[in-house]
């Protein structure tokens, strides 16, 4: 069975699914969170810190899903969400979800600015774990290049069979969307 998390050549070099990389300073929450992670079906890596895990996201393509702790010594969760969104967002699909024991709403703002796309409170509960992961799961899917995608590659050859017509086609009654005419006529 091949290993789905390892880069493809025909999907544009990333894995057919993601590894959740976690951050956290506490040994215990590191060890917890990766048991819940994995008991969930992801493949996981732990960091203990946000250098060191800014070193394996460089180093591992199959990282898809940062979950991290906002408050650590040294460099802190939302500087981590700086960080990820200068260096490696542009580039390639990441996802981040926070984990805090110190909720305010200004923190939760502040983590969503950062490009979060769930703010989770301690202690992290298994619904909670599990409804963020399939989230952020299914916003990396969405962020892979079109070309990566098995289900846009297969609109685009069902486009080019429709691509002599030059009226949009209508999908359940309703006109496409603006963006999509251009892909139905080129």
């Amino acid at each position: 069975m091949p290993d789905r998390t390892q880069p493809d050549r025909r999907s544009g070099g990333y894995p057919a699914t993601c590894r959740v990389l976690i951050v956290d300073d506490d040994p215990l929450c590191l060890e917890e969170y990766a048991e819940l992670v994995e008991n969930l079906g992801y493949d996981c890596t732990v960091a203990a810190d946000a250098a060191q895990a800014l070193r394996l996201i460089a180093g591992d393509p199959a990282i898809g899903i940062v979950v991290t702790d906002l408050r650590m010594p040294g460099m802190d969760g939302l500087t981590l969400l700086d960080e990820l969104a200068h260096r490696f967002m542009p580039t390639r699909p990441l996802v981040a979800i926070v984990v805090t024991g110190n909720s305010t709403l200004e923190t939760a703002v502040s983590a969503m600015r950062s490009s979060a796309v769930d703010f989770l409170t301690k202690p992290v509960s298994l619904d909670g774990m599990s409804g963020a992961l399939r989230r952020a799961a299914l916003r990396w899917a969405a962020r892979l290049p079109i070309s990566s995608c098995w289900r846009s590659r297969r609109c685009q050859r069902a486009a080019r069979a429709v691509r002599p017509s030059s009226r949009p086609a209508a999908v359940r009654g309703r006109r496409p969307r603006k963006s999509c005419r251009p892909l139905l006529r080129a």
